[in-house]
């Protein structure tokens, strides 16, 4: 990472071929949600897939780190995030957020899918949701796309590898 305040992100450049570039992760904790925007800035992600749930297993896997309601906005640290459309697809739901740094002019759209429907150490129900969601990435504007899981490995890691 390039960022000077920052010590340290779980996260992973690309590890297989592919037409696009991935950014494997972790879902951001409260002292990272931060630092997980300013990379999505800095690496002008068209596009970010969510896989998990922010609790599971009766516990939290990660916060909430964007604002879910339609043209709300919130500030992290430095980095302000505006939803500005939702859209409830069939398994998941896609969230256009503009995302903006402290004293920047220009902002950034990505788009968010968030999936709440493959279980943490499970399989999907459908692979017809995972398929849709390579098909969503393979749309997406060109730039990197954040894959992120409760641990950034699991779920994560067999997402990107089925796209390879």
């Amino acid at each position: 990472m390039r960022i000077a305040e920052m010590s340290l992100v779980l996260a992973m450049g690309e590890i297989l071929q592919s037409d696009r570039e991935f950014i494997l992760t972790q879902g951001p904790k409260s002292n990272t949600i931060e630092d997980f925007w300013k990379m999505i800035f800095q690496e002008q992600c068209a596009g970010v897939v969510m896989l998990c749930n922010f609790y599971e297993e009766g516990t939290q896997s990660c916060e909430e780190f964007w604002p879910t309601d339609s043209g709300s906005y919130k500030y992290y640290g430095k980095m302000f995030v505006n939803n500005k459309r939702i859209d409830h697809l069939d398994q998941y739901d896609v969230y256009t957020l503009e995302v903006l740094p402290d004293g920047c002019s220009n902002s950034i759209l990505t788009r968010l899918a968030h999936c709440t429907t493959w279980p943490e150490k499970a399989v999907p129900s459908s692979g017809r949701m995972v398929l849709r969601l390579i098909r969503w990435t393979q749309s997406l504007e060109p730039g990197s796309v954040a894959v992120m899981c409760s641990a950034g490995v699991g779920r994560t890691g067999t997402f990107v590898a089925i796209d390879a």
